[in-house]
């Protein structure tokens, strides 16, 4: 091979190795780290600081007791939306062998801020009982009404008063039995739901 040839040889080498070169991809890679911070839970408390547990012994028709459910909201929770069960127990006024008549009825209910939703309650034979549900609302708007942390609710109502219909033979029918009053709290954000009755659905499943 002449001299000339080498140097043609040479050449073309080194543009081969230069395309070569060239050919590699353009890359790039970046990376996106986000941290999520999880709300806190929420927390509540039911308190009655009016009820004495002597006021509820030996009590005759037709007195009150001091009851007041209130529900607070624990200062580490979250804001919640909050709802009050109470069962009463009932008893048979009318003697007919359905025992559907409420033993008390509630003294000063707060109708500004609680609603009822299921406002025909009904009647649990069977239990021997009957069962109000009620909301946390503003008003007759039928809205949920937030409640804050470390703030509480009113009270859904500030006694008992027991029926004053009652006989001497139903009393004895009527001893030893009680009112629970169960309180239900929920975060206020993100639910798919803004009527009251609906929210309340929510808590079925778990229970």
């Amino acid at each position: 091979m002449n001299k000339k040839k080498s140097i043609a040889v040479a050449i073309v080498l080194v543009l081969v190795l230069a395309i070569g070169g060239m050919l590699a991809y353009f890359t790039d890679t970046d990376e996106a780290k986000n941290t999520f911070t999880i709300g806190k839970n929420v927390n509540i408390t039911l308190e009655e600081n009016q009820w004495h547990d002597e006021d509820a012994q030996n009590i005759l028709p037709g007195a009150t007791i001091n009851k007041n459910p209130t529900v607070k909201v624990d200062k580490d929770s979250s804001s919640a939306y909050v709802f009050v069960t109470v069962t009463v127990p009932c008893y048979d006024k009318d003697k007919d062998g359905t025992v559907d008549t409420p033993l008390f009825s509630f003294v000063g209910l707060d109708s500004s801020d609680w609603t009822e939703i299921n406002t025909v309650a009904s009647v649990d034979t069977t239990k021997k009982s009957i069962t109000h549900t009620y909301a946390y609302t503003n008003g007759n708007n039928n809205e949920m009404k937030a409640v804050p942390a470390d703030g509480a609710t009113s009270a859904v109502f500030n006694g008992v008063k027991l029926d004053e219909n009652l006989t001497d033979e139903q009393r004895k029918t009527a001893d030893g039995t009680s009112i629970d009053v169960k309180a239900y709290g929920i975060q206020t954000e993100n639910l798919g739901q803004t009527d009251p009755a609906e929210i309340f659905k929510l808590f079925t499943p778990a229970e």
